[in-house]
């Protein structure tokens, strides 16, 4: 053993063994093995800036291993502080355990008692009886485990319990745990070296030059916020306590972090120069040399540039007139030198005023004067198209307003602007010319849907769309696509194409289009009108306000209190409630999905509805079903007929004018002519509009299919018609085919057979 050794209760040689510490940092470790009732220890010793293993941290883990080393304490600690003061490994020490007797397990509550506090925040141990004469620690654990105590417990008092059973104890309360109180953690904290000071840039702050391995900063880490644990082993979060905050400097070149014994970050140095501290948050050192400095040209050689360095112990002064000889030899012409600046930093410099010198101008020549480029203008709809929409009161109504512009064939897109031939050539320091460059005209290049006028100048759109730029391509695309929602930042839209939405269509705002519509969100309480397909990927929310037209065919996920019209076909993926529902053609509800289904809807179609179920079992909201009928013939009819009422009454106030006009002795010829005319061509668009809707009541009489496939249920309040035959459903139906029966006259139930092809 060496003589730094100090004398232990225990012999330690033998167990000590040669250590190779790891490259890295690394603290001390304890191994832990148990075998024939021995528990064996195998200390490491800490590497670098790593912590030793101390007692507390030791007594921890061979707790959680179901050790209590009473008997040898005095042991571990001999242990640790052999292994801290070598910095050597002591491997497979036996310890020996004490073993306890559990015959005199104290069971009964009567002998001993615990008493929690009202807030769990501490307990107390009562021993009533003096019959007890000896206790061993596992009694005393056990007795507060069924007690709920398992946190906090003062071990060092439990083992003194074990020792001696002192009379002052009998029947007093004694405090055997104790809980943890919460603390607000501590965010990370800095600590700058004295000698910063604030620079002519107000965001930076500058230490004079420093030497290496200085410590220019300290970083206490932040601390965790520590929430309240009872005794009985509840942990709770204090609400009023906030999260800490960390932060750390962006190093630059010249410094390195460095991570203390105790936690602290110190910032240091490593190379000799002007530490520079930005925003309080980068931190940097500027490379100090005895004396240097460069002379050197901006990028077009009409300005000289000076930068120079310097350290604190130098050798000599910066010399003015070696500068200035240094500058007539690169060339540099006399009568662009100026070195009223230099010599006023040069002086600077020398007294150690400042550190260094950059980017001063000693020279300068003339700069050219280019020629002006062209440029494009762009139509000023492509910057901002406003088509306001303004209230009664004079306000902005921002959902009906338009801010998309769609161009029509002829339309101005863009007019390029000459460039400017006008320049003026430079002379660098040298005395030599630079030629300036003319004024170029800008790139651009026409893509689809786009020309030049004659003028070669004023490009124009050629076909319907909305102008795409991209670099110097400018096109009309047919297809617009908005990348979010229709919105504020949209308004409505009213395009000559297609119409693709990423996101939702808002409440208020409306979509109208000369293409396909498709929007990959929702709908909400708007118009749409569409003149081709209509697809909406997740539904219709229509707040009893939305009205959709389509001329194609429309897919939507759902439909729900809307008013929705096609010409087409109607494709339904899960359900429609309380909603008006009419195709011109057929109106189909999804076969696979669990949600086909129809509550209080208006239903019209002219050849086939197919549906999973109509109703649910508790009623309340009745469905009507129309088959056969075309509702846009429907509509045309009742328009006709309003304006045939409207041209009768037309006819009647002629004639009443024409028959008091013959009363008048010496009518005005004139007047009677006219009459006459008017007269003449009411009648002939009365007769037009009669022999309209009569071709109308005609195509009106030719019914379709009448098809109303229900492929699960129909509940009652549901109402079926087909052609003139009504049915009021009375009764649950199961899965069935409806269809009309001319020869009796009625609508009839068939049997549904999901294998079967119907359409």
């Amino acid at each position: 053993m060496t003589d730094k050794k100090r004398k232990s209760t225990v012999d330690l040689e033998p167990y000590i063994k040669g250590y190779s510490p790891p490259e890295k940092n690394s603290n001390g470790r304890c191994d832990i093995k148990d075998m024939d009732n021995t528990v064996y220890l195998t200390v490491y010793p800490a590497s670098g800036s790593g912590r030793y293993l101390d007692i507390n941290a030791l007594l921890k883990q061979l707790k959680e291993r179901g050790f209590i080393p009473e008997p040898a304490l005095d042991v571990l600690n001999d242990i640790l502080e052999t292994v801290k003061m070598l910095n050597v490994q002591i491997s497979n020490i036996p310890i020996d355990m004490e073993s306890y007797n559990y015959a005199e397990e104290v069971q009964s509550s009567n002998e001993i008692s615990v008493q929690i506090s009202p807030d769990k925040m501490s307990a107390y141990l009562i021993i009533n009886t003096q019959s007890i004469k000896k206790l061993v620690p596992q009694n005393i654990l056990d007795i507060l485990r069924n007690a709920g105590v398992v946190f906090g417990i003062k071990l060092d008092i439990v083992q003194k319990l074990c020792k001696v059973l002192s009379q002052d104890v009998y029947s007093n309360r004694l405090l055997i745990a104790i809980g943890r109180k919460a603390a607000p953690g501590k965010d990370a904290l800095f600590k700058f070296h004295q000698n910063f000071i604030q620079s002519e840039n107000r965001y930076e702050k500058r230490m004079p030059i420093t030497p290496a391995q200085t410590v220019v900063a300290l970083k206490q880490p932040k601390s965790e916020r520590i929430t309240t644990k009872l005794v009985t082993g509840e942990e709770t979060n204090r609400s009023d306590e906030r999260e800490s905050k960390d932060k750390d400097l962006i190093l630059g070149n010249g410094v390195v972090d460095y991570e203390r014994e105790d936690g602290t970050i110190e910032y240091r140095t490593v190379i000799r120069g002007v530490v520079v501290l930005t925003d309080e948050t980068k931190l940097r050192v500027i490379p100090a040399v005895d004396v240097e400095y460069t002379l050197d040209t901006n990028f077009d050689k009409t300005e000289l540039l000076f930068d120079a360095v310097t350290g604190k112990n130098r050798v000599s002064d910066l010399s003015i007139e070696e500068i200035k000889q240094k500058i007539f030899e690169l060339g540099v012409k006399k009568e662009f030198i100026d070195l009223t600046a230099l010599e006023e930093a040069v002086k600077k410099l020398n007294k150690g005023e400042i550190a260094y010198i950059s980017g001063l101008t000693v020279a300068r020549g003339v700069k050219p004067v280019n020629g002006e480029d062209g440029r494009v203008i762009y139509s000023k709809s492509l910057k901002e198209f406003r088509k306001v929409h303004y209230r009664e009161d004079g306000s902005v109504d921002h959902k009906l307003s338009s801010y998309i512009h769609s161009f029509k064939p002829g339309d101005p897109v863009a007019k390029i602007i000459p460039p400017n031939t006008k320049k003026k050539n430079g002379i660098d320091v040298f005395g030599k010319p630079i030629e300036a460059e003319s004024g170029r005209l800008p790139k651009i290049i026409l893509g689809n849907g786009t020309a030049f006028l004659q003028d070669n100048l004023t490009i124009v759109a050629t076909m319907d769309g909305r102008v795409r730029i991209k670099g110097p391509v400018i096109s009309i695309e047919p297809v617009l696509h908005i990348p979010g929602d229709v919105d504020y930042s949209t308004g409505s839209i009213n395009f000559k194409g297609s119409l693709i939405v990423s996101g939702d269509v808002l409440d208020g705002f409306n979509l109208s289009a000369t293409g396909n519509i498709t929007v990959k969100g929702s709908v909400g309480a708007c118009r749409i009108v569409c003149e081709g397909n209509l697809v909406i990927d997740v539904g219709i929310n229509g707040k009893d306000k939305a009205e959709i037209f389509c001329a194609g065919n429309i897919h939507a996920g759902f439909i729900e209190q809307s008013k929705v019209e096609a010409r087409g076909s109607i494709f339904i993926k899960n359900s429609a409630t309380l909603s008006r529902i009419y195709s011109a053609a057929r109106i189909v509800f999804s076969r696979s999905s669990a949600n086909s289904v129809v509550v209080g809807c208006n239903l019209m179609a002219y050849h086939l509805i197919d549906v999973g179920k109509v109703g649910t079992e508790r009623g309340g909201a009745e469905s009507s079903i129309v088959l056969g009928y075309d509702y846009n013939l429907i509509r045309t009819n009742s328009r006709i007929q309003k304006r045939l009422v409207s041209t009768q009454a037309d006819i009647t106030k002629l004639n009443l004018a024409k028959d008091a006009l013959e009363k008048v002795p010496n009518p005005n010829p004139d007047e009677f002519s006219k009459i006459e005319k008017q007269l003449k061509k009411v009648y002939l668009d009365y007769d037009n509009l009669l022999s309209f809707q009569n071709e109308i009541l005609m195509r009106m009489e030719s019914k379709g299919m009448a098809l109303f496939i229900v492929r699960k249920a129909i509940y009652p309040d549901a109402s079926i018609v087909m052609d003139n035959y009504k049915k009021k459903i009375s009764e649950p139906q199961k899965a069935c085919i409806i269809k009309k029966d001319s020869d009796l006259k009625r609508i009839i139930f068939d049997r549904y057979n999901p294998m079967e092809k119907y359409y």
